[in-house]
């Protein structure tokens, strides 16, 4: 019954761009890391380093899947306010770890 309510809820306009926004970024992630990881630069988060060891289809899948669920499961929490902050601090992380690699890409590329 519980989770019947929770997942015939709508989800708003708002929260659905956030949540496109942010497996947007999340994939941009993953292809500029592997773009630089091709360069010589290192993943410093030790999961996503040992993904990369597996092979780039096998690490862009897992993460994705990752942060899909992580998403899924706030977005599901939606009526609270901690899983609304919560939505929009993940979407600002991506958002600057986006632009970290955009930095990066350019600093290198000098």
């Amino acid at each position: 019954m519980i989770a019947k309510s929770l997942l015939d809820r709508p989800i708003e306009a708002r929260q659905a761009l956030l949540v496109l926004g942010i497996l947007t970024l999340n994939l941009v992630d993953a292809l500029f890391t592997l773009r630089h990881v091709e360069y010589g630069a290192l993943e410093l988060n030790p999961l996503m380093a040992e993904l990369l060891v597996s092979g780039s289809i096998r690490f862009v899948a897992i993460k994705h899947l990752l942060v899909s669920f992580g998403v899924i499961g706030i977005v599901l929490r939606s009526e609270r306010r901690m899983a609304r902050i919560a939505l929009s601090a993940v979407f600002v992380l991506f958002t600057a770890v986006a632009a970290y690699h955009t930095v990066l890409l350019f600093w290198v590329a000098r």
